[in-house]
């Protein structure tokens, strides 16, 4: 049986209008990039990319500013004279010196630090930590130890595997004092 006129036409105008639909939503979205034309799909791409973007730069500008500000800290306490003193000349004082000083950041920053420890550079010996258990112990990680004893460095930033895991380990030599009491003597910590 053939088909009608009407009905003929009918069938042609729905598949031409479902060709130009389909047509108008493809170019809606994926766009023309020959000519310039960009889709919903890459727009919708670009803005998620800018928005990961900026998260990115802002937690990366909050960890610099934590890093920075923990370093300072680590400055404090490492120009502190009576802890350099004690260091330098062996007094048995170290630890209850140490442990007020450590007391102490606790209480100003809480929650900043996983431990805080006084090493020997030349043992690498625990002379003095935040946990007790730790003092007398050796420093897990030698190579770590002797690159921020090296001469002319007086500071390290550095990601090592620890017993504990990863750490983000802040080391900052201390100078025993010299006779006007500046940390400028021999490195004794």
């Amino acid at each position: 049986m053939s088909k009608s006129f009407a009905s003929r036409i009918v069938t042609y105008f729905a598949t031409l209008f479902l060709f130009a639909m389909s047509a108008l939503f493809a170019l809606w979205f994926f766009g023309l990039p020959a000519v310039g034309l960009q889709g919903a799909s890459s727009q919708k791409l670009n803005e998620a990319m800018r928005v990961l973007e900026l998260s990115a730069n802002h937690l990366r500008e909050v960890l610099d500013a934590n890093i920075a500000e923990r370093r300072g800290d680590m400055l404090v306490i490492a120009e502190n004279r009576l802890l350099a003193e004690n260091i330098a000349q062996g007094k048995t004082h170290l630890r209850n010196n140490f442990e007020r000083v450590v007391e102490r950041t606790q209480r100003a920053y809480p929650d900043r630090f996983r431990s805080l420890q006084l090493i020997d550079p030349v043992s690498g010996n625990i002379l003095a930590a935040s946990n007790n258990d730790e003092t007398g112990q050796r420093f897990s990680n030698r190579d770590l130890l002797d690159r921020a004893s090296a001469p002319g460095i007086s500071e390290m930033i550095e990601q090592f595997d620890d017993k504990e895991g990863t750490t983000l380990a802040i080391l900052r030599q201390i100078h025993a004092p010299d006779p006007e009491g500046y940390p400028n003597g021999k490195l004794v910590a």
